[in-house]
């Protein structure tokens, strides 16, 4: 595992902010080493822990339970509420049904969902989402500092039983990663590692129980924690839900759709999602429908794009159901969402037999999700890949791969969760990723841009697309930049 020698430039300036007892600025320190190792391409997929930044952690955590003697809630296995720690929550995605999930799973109990005020969160959708359950408590955390946040949740739960905490953090949420470790003191604790692409805050911390919930993070972390936990996504359908069916023709031109929170299709990437839709249906001579959230910017930009062929994009906001929406559309292709691909989804697809196009990340194959899937899924690595696939399309090809995806679904996927927290690891077989799953593919994406960069000027496009080859100079000016604002401090 790669750790970066600029990380321990943080390490003094941290370790000072706790003795001056400023909890806040040494907790931000610790957001901006994950956020400047994140923003980095050539780590996307690569760099998933840091052993120095979690005992940063560990040290603000003590530090505080000791200064400011925090009261904490005790602990009732019986008749004890459930806590859970966001960092933000979406209506429609993947942790949000795990939290759903766990609330199917103990009905009996309590639940409050603690969820941070970040960027990008959805309130509204979020109430709507919970209000059927009387049984759960959605708080918002308020301060206008992250210790004011902290102090306001333990003030929320110093006089409740409680029987255990999930963190469901985002990569660098350092305030529920310490209160994590400030409960494990007193309740048990799980750590839901689903922020498992990108260096995240918390996967090596002994304190908490580690919940890994696919093959490939749970093959980065078996040598870390012994006594992990495996959740796979399993995605029981109602019997109601009929599948896609095996007729799939093109007399209008092939359906395609895509889902996923706005970040999974925006991260900085050589590829551009928004720029490629009008290729995608240029290539099907159909429709492309995106489902989620897309500012009204960017539809407004794939529309001016498309031309007279606007109405062939269409965008819903937010859906009930993935699997429901691609059988009500009669989609014939699930492009998975790239740079950053979802795992609940494409168990979701899988579940109704639309077949599913693959992206192999340029940086590493565990942010493609195709590790989720059978052997031999469809896949695509550049643009020209992308489009040669879609003109090729045919009723057999995609009869074939709709039927291997159902067959897959059935052996790995369709069971009720409550046996997966019974069963715990032994819920389904360790499926893991083969070396071609997690071979780089870098090469075939730098030999696509070469030839790209005769069709566009240098002064324009060019340099941004060298600027991504050139990463020893980069990190040359990342480490200056950190030194800068660590001397600043």
């Amino acid at each position: 595992m790669p750790h970066f020698e600029y990380l321990h430039l943080y390490e003094p300036y941290v370790q000072k902010q706790i003795e001056l007892h400023h909890f806040h600025d040494a907790l931000s320190a610790i957001q901006h080493a994950v956020r400047i190792t994140n923003l980095a391409k050539d780590n996307h997929g690569l760099v998933f822990y840091s052993q120095l930044l979690d005992h940063l952690c560990d040290l603000v955590a003590q530090a505080i339970q000791a200064t400011i003697h925090l009261p904490l809630p005790q602990h009732d296995p019986e008749k004890g509420v459930i806590l859970y720690f966001a960092t933000a929550l979406y209506a429609t995605f993947g942790h949000t049904k795990m939290i759903e999930k766990l609330i199917h799973a103990f009905p009996e109990k309590q639940h409050h969902v603690f969820i941070a005020d970040a960027p990008f969160h959805d309130p509204e959708g979020i109430r709507q989402k919970f209000a059927p359950y009387p049984n759960v408590r959605i708080v918002w955390m308020t301060g206008d500092n992250l210790l004011k946040k902290l102090l306001f949740c333990f003030d929320q739960v110093k006089s409740v039983p409680v029987e255990r905490a999930y963190l469901f953090n985002h990569p660098d949420d350092a305030l529920s990663i310490v209160m994590g470790m400030i409960l494990a003191g007193c309740i048990p604790v799980y750590f839901y590692h689903h922020a498992d692409a990108t260096l995240a805050l918390g996967v090596t911390c002994k304190k908490f129980k580690h919940i890994d919930l696919h093959p490939f993070s749970d093959a980065v972390c078996r040598d870390l924690h012994q006594d992990r936990l495996y959740w796979p996504l399993v995605h029981p359908l109602p019997p109601t839900l009929q599948k896609r069916g095996d007729r799939f023709h093109s007399a209008e031109g092939w359906v395609t759709a895509s889902c996923g929170a706005e970040m999974k299709f925006t991260f900085p990437y050589p590829y551009s999602y928004l720029d490629l839709i009008p290729e995608i249906i240029k290539s099907t001579g159909g429709r492309h429908i995106h489902i989620g959230p897309l500012s009204p910017k960017r539809v407004a930009y794939v529309k001016k794009k498309l031309g007279d062929q606007a109405d062939r994009f269409i965008h819903f906001p937010f859906v009930e159901s993935l699997s429901h929406t691609l059988i009500q559309e009669k989609v014939d292709l699930y492009l998975l969402s790239f740079p950053i691909g979802g795992g609940l989804a494409t168990i979701e697809t899988l579940a109704v037999g639309v077949p599913i196009l693959f992206h192999e990340n340029a940086y590493s194959a565990s942010s493609s999700s195709a590790y989720l899937s059978y052997e031999g899924s469809l896949s695509w690595r550049t643009p020209i890949e992308l489009t040669d696939i879609l003109k090729g399309l045919t009723p057999e090809l995609l009869k074939l791969h709709a039927q291997k995806g159902l067959d897959y679904y059935e052996k790995c996927y369709n069971m009720p969760f409550e046996r997966v927290i019974q069963q715990g690891s032994l819920a389904v077989p360790r499926i893991l990723p083969t070396p071609s799953m997690v071979t780089d593919h870098m090469g075939y994406h730098v030999g696509w841009m070469a030839q790209r960069l005769s069709s566009f000027t240098l002064k324009r496009r060019g340099a941004r697309l060298l600027e991504i080859l050139q990463i020893a100079r980069f990190w040359r000016e990342v480490k200056k930049r950190i030194r800068k604002w660590v001397l600043r401090q």
